[in-house]
């Protein structure tokens, strides 16, 4: 238990004894948030103490925080929607400007309800679970766990730029169910993307920034946060409501992201020229049912995209898993995949312009398509069930990003069915995810995470029920994961590039937010390489300690091949302690912060992310 609150850095909440600057993370206690925000050290409900800025938008506002009856780190979101409301002159209460207390009302109270609703949603992992919402100061707050983690948009930059499909699967898959859990709450989040896509380092990935509808539809009361090339057609004010396909297109988005480097264009940009490029070696490696899903996700129109999460896993996850092979294969439904004259390395989607011109015609169409299917079916199954050679002319649709598979999937699972346990201990999560019935028809749910000198990390060392029990499809199976040894080596570091660096860091077990980057002039490092970390190599420390990587910033700096100097230690891994006080010093703001937006040639993408993160520090 933490007995001195005064002795809290502000910033990360650990302990950071008599200093004024945190060792952990750098901050400077004698800093204030921004005029507006609640100021550092304000305790709220008697319980929570309120700490530096996590991040705001038009709706509110999340702190850091310490809550005292638990004696841990939280976060804090108040809501706080500036353009109606502002803080009163103690600096804490909220005050509702002129003329705007019936719209205030009406925003607390859809806040209110919707942090109740995901109160409620205890078992779900794939949030940051609600532990208290109350009302206080003229307004509200909810309290998560905080669970320290990191951007997916930073994890893929941190990771070449993309995954491939077999990689990211079973990351994304527990995420769709978790969003299909959510909809049938009612709870529709509007602004999923790389930025509110949290990786942890138990490999799960957590969905934050939930919101007021308001704050996630254009042309509202409220000052819209959308993101460009994640946010569907309907959100921009456009024909079409706001509903589970809104989710749809922005979890769909996300995977075209993760898989091709860049994201969709805007959807205010499709709608007059709808065309997307994918290099021929991504697409040569995506199963056809993953091709046709990815279409139907991303359909610019409401009434053409998939409806429901549920919908999408089954076409994501169908058994159709054959690649496609051909640079040059045409996809049934929205036109050919050509290769680019400008870039025979490019493959051209014509993803429906015909129709996006004529969307007068969408509903008329769409009754001649239905028409058209029952025909076919009638035909095939009554008339003359030997002519099957005419499915494909038959069942070709022309609405806008749509393409039909060669291959009908149930959506559901039959009544009754069963299926066997794997065999889960020893292996990663995701392995066993890796197999697409396993994934479909049993539900694994982490209930603990803990230190193991036998298994390795992120390795299952629990599962509830044994391996080859027959059990009914949809059973959950709860597991524990290994978190590795507690105790670890400290790697040699010295002169690696600060990315090198990094990952030899959390290849040997530091958790990548424990990892901090500072600058020390050294003459014996090339500069940009890295001197050393504040432990010395060799030594044996706890996987939750805090390590920090002295980067030379010296631009006459050489490289001497590791020469000793000042406090280097003669192994070239680490430095003397002392010398993490010297003047020379500086902290990185951020050493996890990503240097530029992603770039917008898909065929360079992962030359831009290499670029991009070996110029940070």
């Amino acid at each position: 238990m933490l007995q001195d609150i005064s002795n809290l850095c502000m910033n990360c909440m650990m302990d950071k004894g008599e200093e004024e600057t945190c060792s952990a993370c750098g901050f400077n206690n004698a800093t204030e948030n921004e005029s507006g925000y609640i100021p550092l050290r304000t305790e709220i409900k008697e319980r929570y103490i309120i700490g530096n800025v996590l991040d705001s938008n038009d709706e509110g506002v999340t702190y850091i925080g310490w809550d005292k009856e638990n004696d841990c780190s939280v976060r804090v979101r108040e809501f706080y929607p500036e353009k109606i409301a502002s803080r009163d002159k103690d600096g804490v209460k909220l005050v509702v400007n002129t003329d705007n207390d019936l719209l205030f009302s009406q925003y607390l109270g859809e806040f209110i309800n919707l942090a109740r609703k995901l109160e409620e949603c205890t078992d779900l992992n794939n949030i940051f679970k609600v532990t208290d919402v109350f009302e206080e100061n003229g307004t509200a707050y909810h309290v998560t766990e905080n669970v320290k983690t990191i951007t997916l948009r930073e994890f893929l930059l941190r990771n070449g730029g993309l995954l491939t499909w077999d990689q990211f699967k079973p990351l994304v898959s527990p995420v769709i169910s978790a969003l299909s859990i959510l909809h049938s709450k009612g709870i529709i989040h509007g602004g999923i993307s790389p930025e509110t896509l949290h990786v942890g380092r138990d490999g799960i990935i957590r969905v934050t920034g939930f919101c007021v509808q308001s704050v996630r539809m254009e042309n509202s009361d409220l000052p819209s946060q959308l993101y460009p090339g994640y946010a569907a057609i309907e959100q921009y004010g456009y024909d079409g409501k706001f509903g589970t396909w809104t989710d749809v297109y922005s979890i769909t988005a996300v995977i075209f992201r993760v898989l091709v480097g860049n994201p969709p264009p805007e959807a205010t940009e499709r709608v007059s020229s709808d065309h997307m490029i994918i290099p021929a070696k991504i697409v040569e490696t995506m199963p056809q049912n993953l091709l046709n899903t990815m279409a139907k996700g991303l359909a610019i129109m409401a009434n053409d995209r998939i409806k429901s999460m549920d919908k999408l896993k089954s076409g994501l996850f169908s058994q159709n898993n054959g690649v496609v092979g051909s640079p040059t294969i045409a996809i049934q439904g929205i036109g050919k995949k050509t290769v680019s004259e400008d870039n025979p390395e490019l493959i051209e989607d014509d993803l429906g312009e015909e129709s996006n011109k004529k969307y007068v015609f969408i509903a008329l169409g769409l009754t001649l398509l239905i028409l058209l299917i029952v025909f076919f079916f009638i035909w095939k199954l009554i008339i003359s069930p030997n002519l099957s050679a005419n499915n494909d002319s038959s069942s070709k649709a022309t609405t806008s990003s749509d393409i039909t598979s060669s291959q009908t999937v149930s959506d559901d699972l039959p009544d009754g069915a069963t299926t066997v346990v794997p065999q889960c201990i020893g292996k990663k999560l995701s392995e066993v995810l890796s197999d697409v019935e396993t994934a479909l028809t049993l539900k694994f749910v982490v209930i603990e995470k803990n230190y193991s000198n036998e298994y390795e990390r992120n390795t299952i060392f629990y599962q509830s029920i044994e391996a080859d029990t027959t059990v009914d499809e949809g059973t959950t199976i709860e597991i524990k994961i290994s978190l590795g040894p507690e105790m670890i080596k400290v790697p040699v570091v010295r002169s690696m590039t600060l990315e090198d660096a990094k990952l030899t860091l959390v290849f040997a077990g530091f958790q990548l937010d424990n990892i901090i980057i500072m600058q020390k002039d050294d003459n014996t490092v090339e500069d940009g390489k890295v001197v050393g970390t504040d432990i010395d190599s060799g030594m044996t420390v706890s996987a939750d300690s805090t390590i920090i990587i002295y980067q030379c910033n010296n631009p006459n700096g050489t490289n001497h091949g590791g020469g000793n100097s000042g406090g280097n230690n003669n192994n070239g891994g680490g430095t003397n302690n002392s010398s993490s006080n010297s003047s020379n010093v500086s902290s990185d703001n951020s050493s996890s912060k990503a240097s530029s937006e992603e770039s917008n040639s898909s065929n360079s993408s992962t030359e831009a992310t290499t670029s991009t993160e070996s110029g940070e520090g």
